[in-house]
């Protein structure tokens, strides 16, 4: 008798491992998917956090659409501005110039 429940030990024992073997791999496929699932959600939340400043930038390209048909500026005068310094109401530029 004793050698007959030697023999059905392992019958279990490997019913155990199979079960033990199965229920790893079906935790590792979840761990990946809520892996998949979190970086899926982390690119979504950044996109929503810029499209405050996507809005801004669209809002800012629509207000410089309007100003392509001016002409451009001399380079003498942005040169002569690139020297003003503010000091109050009553600045002056570098040439004499009030700014």
């Amino acid at each position: 008798m004793s050698a007959r429940k030697r023999i059905r030990l392992p019958r279990p024992y490997a019913e155990l491992v199979r079960q033990r073997d199965e229920t790893r791999d079906a935790y590792t496929i979840a761990a990946k998917s809520l892996s998949e699932r979190r970086a899926r959600e982390d690119e979504i939340q950044r996109q929503l956090g810029a499209l405050p400043h996507l809005a801004a930038l669209r809002e800012a390209e629509s207000q410089c659409a309007s100003l392509e048909g001016l002409p451009k500026p001399s380079m003498g005068g942005v040169t002569r501005f690139r020297f003003c310094r503010p000091r109050g109401s009553g600045s002056r530029c570098k040439g004499g110039a009030k700014a």
